[in-house]
């Protein structure tokens, strides 16, 4: 009997965008070997994981990342993410500990951190490798903000080294800021399920236009 491979996912609440990619990712790696099984973290809802993977996974509701509080999808609300920040950063020792004996527990071997910096220092401390995949990290979104908000530097510090630490760091195009320390790779997506004249169908658009 073929024992399943677990692999950790750490996944950035922030909008359904990393979990798209997350998604993509993991339905790939499973393409591949049918043995891997996903153990996924994150505050974006179970639903829109079963509704984008064919693969098995569990889900497990864990506050993972904080990005940033918006009042409207459109303007930020700049003091509440610092007073979220200072919650959620420095990880406390207990917090890291727990979690790595969950990952040790469900036999993880690896950790997937769509700009998850919670995912990488877990990793770290149950000495499992790491993969960061980005387009962009917290500290680079947060700098514009330190003139106004001079706090900002604080998390920016510690996100930065979080983000140094992991074991294979991925950048996915579009990238924000470039670095030729690590490997580039195009757009990821999940795979489309509908033809597109079936799309076009359901939204009354004629084909021609």
């Amino acid at each position: 009997m073929v024992r399943p491979i677990p692999v950790a996912v750490f996944v950035s609440p922030h909008g359904y965008g990393h979990a798209a990619r997350a998604c993509s990712l993991m339905q790939a790696l499973s393409d591949l070997d049918a043995t891997t099984r996903f153990e996924v973290f994150t505050l974006v809802p179970e639903w829109f994981f079963a509704d984008s993977l064919t693969c098995p996974f569990s889900y497990h509701s864990l506050l993972t990342d904080v990005g940033l509080v918006q009042a409207t999808p459109l303007v930020e609300d700049l003091d509440g993410t610092l007073m979220r920040l200072d919650e959620f950063l420095p990880f406390g020792t207990g917090q890291l500990d727990d979690l790595a004996r969950t990952l040790d527990e469900l036999g993880c071997q690896l950790a997937l951190c769509d700009i998850s910096p919670l995912g990488i220092a877990a990793a770290r401390r149950a000495g499992i490798p790491s993969v960061l995949v980005e387009n962009f990290t917290w500290d680079w979104i947060y700098e514009p903000y330190t003139e106004s908000r001079p706090a900002f530097s604080r998390a920016i510090a510690a996100l930065a080294e979080l983000f140094e630490d992991a074991t294979i760091h991925i950048q996915t195009e579009p990238v924000c800021r470039p670095d030729n320390r690590f490997p580039t790779v195009p757009p990821m997506s999940r795979a489309p399920r509908t033809p597109a004249h079936e799309v076009r169908r359901r939204l009354g658009v004629p084909d021609e236009a």
